[in-house]
């Protein structure tokens, strides 16, 4: 039976009236002491928010449970907090307990507390959780969060977990408590080494975290995200034995509307592909890694992302299909990684049957079986096999199949209105980095200030990639006496973000292309005047080439920008050549194009 103990609303609000959230945390004394020493949060003028303080300590008892603590305070910007932050969701483990000691909103000036927030503990559908909701108007506020978790029979302390999050971060710790001379290992993507001191037969590892940038993510860097694993166990065979028994511990009878839609042995397994990438069988708003005992789960869905996967492999084999289940890391692995489950990132499946070759599948990819999936391209991928570890690299292609190429096409007149389409054409493993599209535009592109508006896009699919189409209009001129001064339109992927600095060694997740171009149709009578001057590189596997010219009988101009890598490994003088070539890619819409009627 599973043990839920959050603190009592009263007990919490007499606490809070001493100045006390737990025995040793005086709230208002901290909010106090970082108020006069963070940043204000105006230095930060893309961010929604602030994270003040983000403690966690993780200790091991004698019954062999883990207990994680966590402390968080988070300011919010004028607007309040994005919605991630105002919900929060802590799965309760199987025979474990959370404890709530902390949960309000305070005034940053003042130190006090506003409105105190009361966790809910739920189950749905085999889960046991912790749900917090703050309300929408969060504005100028700051969030006081402290919890503890207990994890039962986990014989280890292990975890892994980002160093930066979305919102810039002013002061962290990370503390391990661990039996003196148990065999800690850690690793950190950025080098970071802890302090250690012992103690009454115990070793504290301890890391300090200051001034952390946010994390914006969908990075063109193979692992870029900085992040911390530690455990008491190494090497992946110990995690892959304990992923692969949350698949052997799934043998959930295929529906019956499945068992017997057909006798052919692709037919059946293409139902059953179909089946599960239905949108109702999947849970969103619950952590993709959770996976319930079998009893717990409900017999059509809907799933997590994970039990979504295992429990297709295992159907799909019972269908005559030849499956295999390999995982995917979140970084690359060697044989001294901390053992940790967390370190991996999702189950796939490499596939084939009678009459069809082999694949990688993700449930739910955006293309179709056959095609490698964006996020896997040039990634490893791991299981075990008769107990030893077994690797396979998934090709990333060359730069050709991973394209992403935006064409402006447009009409202006000779007040300078222009009015047309923007085609993004998405091709390999862009498809993972460009984000949602929506009719404000693609989650992953900004506009750098375009004048031209968006309206709502048309969504194709293509062998091997995606349209979206935009009909654009607005002022792309600027009229004078029969002539006019127009603005090249430009994009900026945010995943270039992290190849600004220039640093090598560099890993990309694949070699690719970026091109913009525009087709502009200019009014009758109306010719260029001067072209900007090209600019064509080409530095090893890094190029850029230039094109401008003039269409007399069409009575247009056009213009493109072609970045390409071929490599997705580069040193420190292709890792400068490349943000160089990128910061140009930058002065592309800032280029003017002057024409005059003739």
């Amino acid at each position: 039976m599973k043990i839920v103990r959050v603190v009592a609303l009263s007990l919490c609000l007499a606490a809070l009236a001493s100045g006390l959230a737990s025995a040793d945390w005086d709230v208002s004394a901290e909010m106090g002491r970082i108020v006069s020493e963070a940043p204000p949060l105006v230095s930060f003028p893309e961010a929604e928010g602030m994270v003040w303080k983000r403690d966690l300590a993780y200790s091991l008892a004698a019954d062999g449970s883990l207990t994680r603590s966590q402390r968080w305070l988070v300011l919010a910007g004028p607007f309040g907090l994005p919605s991630a932050w105002r919900h929060w969701i802590l799965p309760i483990a199987p025979g474990g307990q959370i404890d709530v000691f902390e949960a309000g909103l305070y005034d940053p000036v003042t130190s006090r507390l506003v409105l105190p927030l009361l966790p809910v503990t739920k189950e749905e559908a085999g889960l046991s959780f912790v749900e917090l909701r703050l309300p929408p108007e969060t504005a100028d506020l700051v969030l006081a969060l402290e919890f503890r978790e207990i994890l039962p029979r986990r014989y280890n302390v292990d975890d892994r977990l980002w160093t930066n999050v979305d919102l810039p971060l002013w002061e962290g710790e990370i503390t391990v408590d661990v039996p003196e001379a148990a065999g800690f290992v850690w690793t950190s993507s950025e080098g970071l080494s802890p302090s250690k001191t012992t103690e009454k037969g115990r070793d504290r590892y301890a890391w300090r975290l200051v001034n952390r940038p946010a994390w914006k993510g969908g990075g063109l860097v193979a692992d870029g995200r900085p992040s911390l694993a530690f455990s008491l166990r190494r090497g992946p065979r110990s995690s892959l034995e304990e992923l692969g028994s949350l698949s052997a511990g799934l043998d959930l009878a295929l529906p019956p509307a499945l068992a017997t839609s057909s006798t052919n042995v692709i037919r059946r397994g293409e139902a059953l592909l179909g089946y599960v990438d239905g949108e109702a069988r999947l849970r969103r708003d619950l952590p993709a890694s959770w996976v319930r005992p079998q009893e717990l789960l409900p017999a059509e869905g809907p799933w997590t992302e994970w039990e979504r996967t295992l429990l297709l492999s295992r159907w799909l084999a019972a269908a005559g299909w030849k499956c295999d289940l390999f995982w995917q890391p979140l970084t690359e692995l060697d044989d001294a990684v901390p053992a940790t489950r967390t370190l991996w990132l999702r189950p796939v499946l490499s596939l084939s049957a009678p009459g069809l070759s082999q694949a990688y599948y993700l449930p739910g990819q955006a293309v179709p079986l056959g095609e490698t999936p964006s996020e896997i391209r040039g990634k490893t991928l791991y299981r075990l096999d008769r107990g030893n570890v077994v690797s396979v690299s998934v090709p990333g292609g060359d730069a050709l199949e991973n394209r992403l190429i935006l064409t402006w096409r447009l009409a202006v007149d000779e007040k300078g209105f222009a009015s047309g389409d923007l085609v993004v054409d998405v091709f390999g493993g862009w498809f993972s980095l460009v984000g949602a599209v929506s009719p404000h535009g693609i989650e992953g592109l900004s506009f750098r200030g375009s004048p031209l508006s968006l309206g709502q896009p048309e969504v194709a699919r293509r062998k091997a990639g995606l349209r979206v189409t935009y009909p654009v209009r607005g002022g792309l001129g600027i009229p004078g006496n029969a002539s006019l001064l127009l603005q090249v339109p430009g994009v900026d992927p945010r995943a270039f973000s992290d190849l600004r600095r220039g640093l090598g060694p560099l890993s990309l997740q694949f070699p690719f292309v970026f091109e913009q171009a525009f087709e502009i149709t200019l009014p009758q009578g109306y010719r260029p005047l001067d072209f900007p001057t090209r600019r064509n590189v080409e530095t090893g596997p890094v190029r850029l080439t230039e094109t401008f010219r003039e269409k007399k009988r069409a009575g247009s101009i056009e213009g493109s920008s072609r970045l390409v890598v071929t490599t997705s490994v580069l040193d420190d003088g292709g890792a400068a050549t490349l943000a160089a070539l990128i910061q140009r890619g930058d002065q592309w819409s800032a280029l003017t194009l002057p024409v005059r009627k003739r």
